[in-house]
């Protein structure tokens, strides 16, 4: 009796210092979590306040008062005490693959998610195990061997969800993809979101979630847009009239493709002639983008600016097997050109032209060109060629000059009778101006030489040009830093090809 007094004695003692002991221990380490805003904070908190006092009841029953282990009572209390360790575990590897809002990248993004969660699993398993063979007496080998009777014919009757668990099991340890990069399986292409033992979820550019059992992915193939490389090349065909050449429509496409914003020039663009077959030849463009899921984007914006740029280059496309011509009176000719008395008609009604007569808009108009620009093709670049004399008949032309350290500084906007291309009246090859459409936009390329002689012809239109490249030099002389204390110089236009300067 001594001995069993003396045996309840102690336990007492140590249930009555170690709980306590225990409640500040958890509390401490509680706060401290707390304040840095660690995820083990929950779970400190939950072992002080459920597991614990369990934990202590079940001491103290089976120490202290000594119930008997196979008591209902016992059995009850252990039983919630291990279920309440598996809530913890459980709770525990779920904060693990929760990403921290403050890191780009955690270690899991590394790890394969059945690596993450399998071991909990084995661990809650070999709990329930416990509880079960040890607590309650149940004995689990021989409720194995039974359920192992119907095991086959369970295996037969799930064989297409064990094929997608273990080609998911496949998948997640092979990692062919993972969620955020861009695929292409069978017919089905999109943006990965998940990836599980199942199924594995893609979402496509019309913004549908499909969901795809892993079973059909195994047997596949998978085209990933995002590996090696990010950066993935773009094929694209393009037919143009027979009567074009090669090489002309070898650099219209070549610079459109430069131009188009997103497709790179590092690695640089390829044109190749695929077809030759009267009446229309074939090309093929490729082009490399930085991610393909602006594809889409890209390649718009590139065909939108093929239509334009054959229009300035003079490069038509392929005719149809018949045509169909409506007559439209003397301004359009039976090829669909613009005539001469239809490009005068458009110079009359412009400020800078409205006081000549027909005979010299008549010889502006049989030297003159009329273009088409889309939004933000690149018109004349500074150091670049000026085709002629640009008179805008629709939309706005931006106007870009470098500063001393090179960098581009918009100096201005044009719009409808505007111009540029000045730079050629006085016998400069290179223009000081970038000039970019700003949206769908209509110009007037005029010849330099026609320009001249009909100054030469009109002092008074000679001024009133003068006056406004005047002003433009002044302003890009002042950006590039050059005699910027000095006045304004006054720019005479060239008469008989000389070009004269004068002090304002």
């Amino acid at each position: 009796m001594s001995g069993f007094v003396s045996t309840t004695y102690l336990w007492g003692i140590a249930t009555i210092l170690l709980v306590p002991i225990l409640i500040v221990l958890l509390n401490e380490a509680t706060e401290r979590l707390e304040r840095r805003d660690h995820f083990l904070a929950n779970l400190f908190a939950f072992s002080r306040d459920v597991i614990l006092p369990f934990f202590a009841l079940f001491f103290v029953m089976r120490n202290v008062v000594q119930l008997d282990e196979l008591s209902f009572v016992m059995r009850m209390v252990a039983s919630v005490f291990w279920a309440l360790i598996i809530v913890l575990i459980f709770r525990f590897s779920r904060s693990l693959t929760i990403k921290s809002e403050d890191d780009e990248e955690d270690w899991f993004d590394n790890i394969p998610p059945l690596f993450l969660r399998l071991p909990p699993y084995l661990l809650m398993g070999y709990v329930a195990y416990h509880v079960v063979q040890n607590i309650w007496q149940i004995p689990v080998s021989e409720l194995a061997t039974t359920l192992g009777l119907g095991s086959v014919v369970i295996a037969f009757a799930l064989q297409d969800t064990l094929s997608n668990l273990v080609s998911g099991l496949l998948l997640i340890i092979g990692r062919p993809f993972k969620p955020g990069e861009w695929i292409h399986i069978g017919g089905t292409e999109g943006k990965v979101i998940s990836v599980n033992w199942r199924y594995t979820s893609i979402q496509t550019r019309n913004g549908d979630l499909v969901i795809i059992p892993n079973g059909f992915i195994a047997g596949e193939s998978i085209e990933n847009h995002h590996r090696p490389d990010p950066v993935t090349r773009v094929t694209q065909a393009i037919d143009v009239a027979y009567v074009n050449p090669p090489n002309k429509v070898k650099a219209m496409l070549m610079e459109t493709m430069l131009e188009t914003p997103g497709i790179l020039a590092d690695p640089q663009p390829e044109v190749a002639v695929t077809r030759i077959d009267d009446p229309l030849m074939g090309y093929e463009c490729r082009y490399w983008i930085a991610d393909f899921e602006n594809k889409p984007a890209i390649h718009n914006a590139f065909m939108t600016r093929i239509w334009y740029a054959a229009k300035r280059h003079d490069v038509p496309f392929p005719s149809p097997a018949y045509d169909l011509f409506h007559y439209d009176g003397p301004t359009v000719s039976k090829e669909g050109e613009i005539t001469t008395d239809h490009l005068a008609e458009l110079l009359q009604p412009l400020p800078l032209f409205s006081d000549l007569d027909s005979r010299n808009l008549k010889r502006l108009s049989l030297a003159s060109t009329l273009y088409n620009f889309a939004a933000d093709d690149v018109v004349v670049e500074t150091g670049g060629r000026e085709h002629g004399f640009y008179v805008v008949l629709n939309g706005q032309f931006d106007l870009y000059a470098k500063d001393m350290d090179n960098d581009l500084h918009k100096i201005g906007s044009l719009g409808q009778g505007g111009f540029f291309g000045e730079h050629g009246l006085f016998g400069s090859p290179e223009s000081q101006l970038r000039v970019v459409a700003v949206g769908d936009a209509d110009a007037m390329v005029i010849e330099h030489g026609s320009i001249i002689n009909l100054l030469n012809r009109n002092p008074r239109l000679a001024d009133s040009i003068n006056l406004i490249i005047t002003e433009r030099r002044f302003v890009i002389d002042r950006l590039a830093g050059i005699d910027q204390d000095a006045t304004p110089e006054t720019l005479t236009l060239p008469v008989n090809g000389i070009v004269e300067v004068h002090n304002a």
